[in-house]
């Protein structure tokens, strides 16, 4: 049902966000022939509302005390913005005018990336772009796969420990991981025995769990992989529920991206 010009956001970490001050803007782009691509952007924000300037509370119990929250939703319909949501946006902030104009900086940059893919379908053809766009995701798994062969097979484990949660401070907080590389060009990380969600604001949603073993891959493969989704493709993670690196809401979690 997207349209050209219709225009997301997104920060809930409990909807595919990581923290907070992470704000998401997400528009479709579309050729001659129908839609191309999605064109995102990411970005810190300096203050999101919560208890604290800034939005990164220590000591933070819950999430609602760490800023203003959104799932994914519609922000503009063809390039008419919801003046309603942008005000509630602003209200919950302590820098408005900052924080709307660095929203309003990243539509830019996705209609800039959409400027620049409509440009390059118009000279190559919407299929070309496409099957190109395919050809690479599927090159970098190839040789993301290639690479893990490479390399020895078995399992290593690892325990290590945060000093604390913000709350707790005298209880450490476990870390283990079991990383499994069977020979067939995969590799797994199982987080079974880290300790369950704790009470400060250092929970990883399962987002920032994914990067963290996504970034692993590419610090032990060929750094001339080019760097794009298909790297990721062999990659299995294993959460146990309801613990630091996959929590519930409304476990807190904006100091993670400190950690």
């Amino acid at each position: 049902s997207m349209k050209p010009g219709d225009t997301y956001i997104l920060n809930d970490p409990y909807c595919g966000g990581t923290h907070l001050p992470d704000f998401a803007v997400v528009m479709p782009v579309f050729g001659a022939a129908g839609p191309l691509a999605i064109a995102a952007t990411m970005t810190h924000h300096q203050d999101v509302g919560g208890k604290s300037a800034g939005s990164v509370p220590t000591d933070s119990t819950e999430i609602f005390q760490e800023g203003i929250r959104i799932p994914a939703v519609q922000w503009a319909r063809e390039g008419v913005f919801d003046e309603t949501l942008t005000r509630i946006l602003r209200q919950n902030v302590r820098i408005p005018d900052i924080f709307i104009g660095d929203l309003n900086a990243q539509v830019a940059a996705c209609k800039i990336a959409g400027v620049r893919l409509r440009e390059t379908a118009d000279r190559l053809g919407d299929e070309t772009l496409l099957t190109a766009f395919r050809l690479l995701l599927d090159r970098s798994e190839a040789m993301t796969r290639a690479a893990l062969k490479l390399l020895p097979q078995g399992t290593w484990r690892h325990v290590d420990y945060l000093d604390n949660d913000g709350i707790d401070l005298d209880r450490r907080i476990r870390v283990e991981v079991a990383v499994t590389l069977p020979g067939d060009g995969t590799v797994s990380f199982d987080l079974t025995g880290t300790s369950g969600q704790v009470k400060g604001p250092v929970n990883c949603v399962p987002s920032g769990s994914l990067a963290a073993a996504c970034f692993a891959v590419r610090a032990i493969t060929d750094p001339m992989i080019p760097n794009n989704g298909g790297c990721f493709r062999p990659i299995s993670l294993r959460l146990p529920p309801a613990s630091l690196v996959d929590p519930r809401a409304p476990a807190p979690v904006t100091a993670v991206s400190a950690r």
